[in-house]
């Protein structure tokens, strides 16, 4: 009996560092940007573990299958989307204690950017359909609802139109129509985790007035590049606290506006902001505990 225990000791121990040698062996290839090589261990990995997979496979083929195919311009393409999402699924029923796919893990931060990036792309090149997929897939599996998660499911009508033979074809879809708020937030949104730099509007890199600047250029509205001209500038108009919506400016400072950062949330959303600041570009709470407090703000306006 006590050797038949040491004989199930050993083979548990040979199974666990078989799985540690594997997980070094697909975060070094990770890590090294070799997804490819990536890709076929986690596959090699999961044929052989089958229902005992470890989470930690399809964490990082999910994101190899993005970083592979993704482009200059930051989207991936819509069958590597597809691949990615589906293997996060599987991981995150298997990441029992949250530690991979959690958002105290900058790499799931990575994963679920990139999903958001290639959701609002395809929204704005149109392809309302893979959109809305990527969107679906976000609130359902992920949790996490974004500003197209309004404009598809609760904005969102289906054309029911009458085909040839006469049967319900309702293949043509319509979402109603963005505002220019919508696609101010929409776009700036695309540059989170950009890098801070003193003095820079874009496109590769931001201070904070240049940050609103460059993402009011995209709705066709033009801001100086401070934040204190923004303030006293005679376009727009200021408006109060309880006035607030997404899209407004709020500029932060005593005597002076010295911080500009734009509101995006909806009337029944945790208030937030989204700025350029040292740590770049990024979305903060805006509530009197938060850095960005109510009780430092110089003035609010709207551009819109």
């Amino acid at each position: 009996m006590k050797g038949r225990m040491i004989f199930i000791l050993c083979v548990a121990h040979l199974c666990l560092h078989a799985q540690s040698k594997y997980k070094n062996k697909i975060e070094k290839l990770y890590i090294n940007k070799k997804y490819d090589a990536c890709i076929k261990l986690c596959l090699k990995a999961e044929q052989r573990y089958k229902r005992n997979t470890p989470a930690y496979v399809y964490f990082y083929r999910s994101l190899s299958w993005q970083e592979k195919y993704t482009d200059e311009a930051g989207k991936a393409s819509m069958q590597a989307i597809k691949k990615s999402i589906d293997d996060a699924i599987k991981g995150i029923k298997k990441d029992k204690d949250k530690v991979l796919f959690s958002k105290d893990n900058p790499l799931y931060d990575t994963l679920i950017n990139r999903l958001r990036l290639t959701a609002i792309f395809l929204y704005h090149s149109n392809q309302l359909k893979e959109s809305k997929y990527i969107t679906g897939k976000l609130a359902s599996a992920f949790k996490d609802t974004t500003e197209l998660y309004h404009s598809f499911f609760i904005n969102y009508d289906k054309l029911s139109t009458q085909n040839q033979s006469g049967t319900s074809d309702q293949s043509k879809l319509k979402v109603k129509a963005l505002t220019k708020q919508d696609s101010v937030v929409h776009y700036a949104v695309l540059f989170l985790g950009y890098p801070y730099s003193y003095g820079s509007e874009g496109p590769d890199k931001f201070d904070c007035s240049g940050f609103i600047k460059f993402v009011f250029k995209h709705v066709g509205i033009s801001l100086p590049h401070n934040a204190n001209m923004i303030s006293e500038s005679e376009n727009g108009k200021k408006i109060s606290e309880s006035n607030l919506r997404k899209g407004d400016l709020i500029l932060f400072g005593e005597k002076r506006a010295g911080h500009v950062a734009m509101y995006i949330s909806e009337p029944d959303e945790e208030p937030k902001i989204i700025h350029c600041v040292s740590r770049g570009v990024c979305i903060d709470r805006f509530s009197s505990d938060s850095f960005w407090g109510k009780s430092k703000i110089y003035c609010i306006k709207r551009f819109f």
